[in-house]
């Protein structure tokens, strides 16, 4: 069971279950580098904050909520035990060194029905989709797709798992058809 209680009440981050929440109850700032097994983010937490996981080494599974709108960059870099993770349907940006270094990864769920667009190149500001468009129009120079998201991960051995009827945009998109092995929920 999940326990819930304040860290410092002039701060406003609430502890649960080892996960620093905002203020504001919706953005994971970091979690308990000692937390181990699986990791079960709350509903309703929409920012996974940047390196909010990192180096959370004794960590095997890490479930996000369909809330989630933004993974910053890092935000399980060095997860090193980490072996299935899924990316919620509202993702549409995934952050540079998302996942670099998480070595053992077995299983990636996108859950996305179109390929959330890896940048190699970020800001730490979290933006919205509108925002992040518009932005990225304007210094297209500065913003490449790339796989920087995924570096360190074995993309011939960890199956990609995306939504039924997705196959073909996966399949044409640069990082994505660099993973060997995709199946279709």
């Amino acid at each position: 069971m999940q326990w819930i209680s304040k860290l410092l009440p002039k701060d406003g981050t609430t502890n649960i279950d080892g996960m620093i929440i905002d203020q504001y109850n919706n953005t994971l700032l970091r979690v308990d580098k000692t937390k181990t097994g699986e990791c079960h983010v709350p509903q309703g937490i929409q920012f996974i904050h940047e390196k909010a996981f990192v180096n959370c080494i004794s960590l095997s599974n890490i479930y996000l909520p369909d809330s989630v709108l933004q993974i910053q960059d890092y935000a399980f870099k060095g997860c090193t035990g980490l072996m299935s993770i899924n990316v919620p349907p509202k993702v549409h940006y995934l952050h540079k060194g998302m996942l670099e270094n998480c070595i053992k990864l077995q299983e990636l769920y996108v859950q996305c029905l179109t390929p959330p667009v890896c940048l190699n190149y970020m800001t730490n500001n979290l933006f919205s989709d509108s925002d992040m468009l518009l932005y990225m129009n304007h210094f297209r120079t500065k913003f490449q797709e790339g796989d920087s998201c995924f570096a360190g991960v074995n993309k011939s051995q960890c199956v990609l798992y995306i939504p039924k009827g997705t196959y073909e945009l996966y399949s044409q998109s640069e990082t994505w058809r660099q993973f060997k092995i995709i199946r279709q929920n």
